[in-house]
């Protein structure tokens, strides 16, 4: 009889030993999956950041090509005129002296103790 009890005993420690391993297994395929989930998830935000890149750049590209960007650029940095235009140029006054506005200084209102002490207790 007393083989039979040990058999079992036997085989019940190898089982909670296989099953043991396969926990450890287990575990470590989760965390495999955690971390790369996360690296997944990184990839795509930045895969998502370059095709928005690459649309900014297509459309500045788009619009450099294009006769509104020469015509913002005679206009504004050239300082081209169309025929029909009146040009202004605006003229700084000579001899302008400029006053500066004077800041208050702040004064400080001396406080009691047990203002402070309050304060700290029960706020404001």
């Amino acid at each position: 009889m007393r083989p039979k009890i040990e058999l079992k005993r036997f085989l019940f420690i190898i089982l909670l030993g296989v099953f043991a391993l396969l926990m450890m297994d287990l575990n470590s395929r989760l965390w495999d999956l955690t971390r790369l989930s996360s690296e997944r998830d990184q990839v795509i935000t930045q895969v998502y950041a370059q095709w928005a890149t690459r649309y900014a750049l297509e459309t500045k590209i788009a619009y450099s090509n294009s006769e509104l960007a020469v015509e913002d650029w005679a206009r504004g940095e050239a300082g081209w005129a169309k025929p029909g235009d009146q040009v202004v140029i605006p003229l700084a006054k000579e001899n302008v002296i400029v006053t500066p506005t004077p800041l208050p200084t702040p004064t400080l209102e001396p406080v009691d103790n047990w203002e402070v002490w309050w304060a700290l207790f029960f706020g404001r």
